[in-house]
């Protein structure tokens, strides 16, 4: 938690000044927001109890409403994408497929070598 806590403590420290720099003519306004927005998420941070209860467990809002809106808007979304995308797509997930194949298999026979118990 501390460390987590650090980390975005500074980022939300350094980020902004590395944009001004790299935007000099960034409106004065943008500027504030920058360094003010960090700030809540900060402080929730600080409010969360250290040692949640065990029972907490995370519920998805308007069920099944949120879920399907989700699926719906996904699936327009693909239903838009032009034929050369898919096909992009399609190219990288072969590709995925046998990286995956010769590289586990690879893996799995160095397991065996080391561990031949296991």
């Amino acid at each position: 938690m501390r460390g987590t806590v650090l980390i975005l403590i500074l980022t939300c420290l350094l980020v902004p000044p590395l944009v001004v720099v790299t935007v000099p003519d960034m409106h004065p306004a943008l500027i504030v927001i920058m360094w003010l927005l960090p700030i809540p998420p900060v402080v929730q941070l600080f409010r969360e109890p250290r040692n949640p209860p065990i029972s907490t467990s995370f519920a998805t809002p308007l069920v099944p409403l949120v879920p399907i809106l989700g699926m719906m808007a996904n699936l327009y979304l693909m239903i838009n994408l032009g034929a050369m995308t898919w096909v992009r797509l399609i190219v990288w997930i072969i590709i995925g497929f046998l990286i995956y194949v010769f590289y586990g298999t690879e893996c799995k026979d160095l397991v065996l070598f080391f561990f031949p118990d296991g």
